[in-house]
């Protein structure tokens, strides 16, 4: 039972595509350990976990939609709050679904590279404003920082919001610029592994 070129080639394909995304799996759950507080709200926290799956997007949104599973799971079972941890996971599709949609429909230019940047950060802020006045209150009350919701939606809308809103702008930057400028980079060595 000989294959034939055509099946082994296809075959090596699929296991460099299946090395990629694992790849970049591990990196993303590796760098998630490395957490920089935000200097005004140390309850906020920097890391550059969400590059390798920004850049996964870039390449393919099926591949870096199929990781965000594993991308959640491991840092919750080694620990990591479950509902932070959901907010990171849904502030990383925010930004990297519409980045990845204008970079592509600009043909990865100079143009496309500044509209997807822009509008990834404005997307990131909206959702992530829009999420937090759901999910906050209910976890400041929950976490005993907050005696009752109308308090915890007092403390969300005068303390917590703007420190979010700051926070997800400079993160949204920061993760969107970076991957767009590390896939020019490496853009044509991705492409060869994905084909």
């Amino acid at each position: 039972m000989r294959r034939s070129r055509a099946e082994i080639v296809e075959r090596i394909v699929y296991l460099k595509k299946i090395s990629l995304v694992t790849g970049m799996i591990a990196l993303a759950v590796i760098l998630k350990f490395y957490e920089i507080p935000h200097p005004l709200a140390s309850y906020l926290k920097y890391d550059a976990s969400e590059i390798p799956l920004t850049i996964l997007s870039i390449l393919s949104i099926k591949y870096a939609l199929s990781a965000l599973p594993i991308y959640y799971l491991i840092p919750v079972l080694t620990g990591f709050d479950p509902i932070g941890m959901f907010m990171k996971t849904v502030a990383s599709l925010s930004t990297f679904i519409p980045l990845t949609i204008i970079f592509r429909r600009f043909k990865e230019s100079t143009v496309g590279a500044v509209l997807s940047i822009t509008l990834s950060i404005l997307s990131r802020v909206a959702v992530m404003t829009f999420l937090n006045l759901i999910v906050t209150p209910f976890w400041l009350v929950f976490a005993g920082w907050a005696k009752d919701l109308e308090s915890a939606w007092v403390a969300v809308l005068y303390v917590y919001l703007p420190q979010i809103i700051v926070f997800n702008a400079i993160l949204g930057f920061i993760v969107a610029s970076s991957s767009i400028g590390i896939f020019r980079v490496v853009r044509k060595t991705l492409y060869n592994l994905m084909s």
